[in-house]
């Protein structure tokens, strides 16, 4: 009886049917991973926020947080948090904000005064957007607060339209 030496080709079929099912499972879990750090960072913004603006009612003194475009990162009581990499204060390309009403191009990606959001003692948050860039996949998020005698938070996607989520 004669060996062969080498792969059949339903071998090597084999093999690159489960590579490819390999591949495939790995791609989705890293979308799946991405998609859930841009979402925490998120969350983490909109709970800071949340924390000095119930330490400014329960303070009665003005509580501020203080955007940099530059670097990337925002802090408070001498706290600075950078946002992870791929994520960055950005905008696309002919998108019109803010969110809530969109019909002026948005030229920067933090359209609060000065760069930061006060937080009043009597619950009033200044008004303005911040706006969130996922490098990896063009995905762009808003952060805004209205003018009212009401202040709270909203959270958007823009899909070509913006959603609030």
């Amino acid at each position: 009886m004669k060996l062969r030496k080498g792969f059949s080709l339903l071998e090597l079929m084999i093999v690159i049917a489960i590579a490819a099912l390999l591949i495939t499972i790995c791609s989705v879990n890293s979308r799946f991973l991405r998609s859930s750090v841009v979402q925490t960072q998120l969350d983490l913004f909109i709970t800071t926020c949340t924390y000095l603006a119930q330490t400014a009612i329960a303070t009665k003194t003005p509580q501020t947080l203080f955007l940099e475009s530059a670097d990337h990162s925002y802090s408070f009581h001498n706290q600075k948090h950078l946002l992870p990499k791929g994520m960055q204060f950005g905008i696309l390309n002919a998108v019109k904000g803010p969110p809530a009403s969109p019909t002026h191009s948005v030229h920067a990606p933090i359209t609060f005064a000065n760069n930061t959001i006060t937080f009043w003692p009597d619950g009033i948050i200044s008004s303005g957007t911040v706006y969130f860039l996922d490098t990896s996949t063009q995905a762009l998020y808003a952060i805004s607060s209205g003018v009212g005698h009401v202040s709270f938070l909203r959270k958007y996607r823009y899909n070509g339209a913006w959603h609030l989520i």
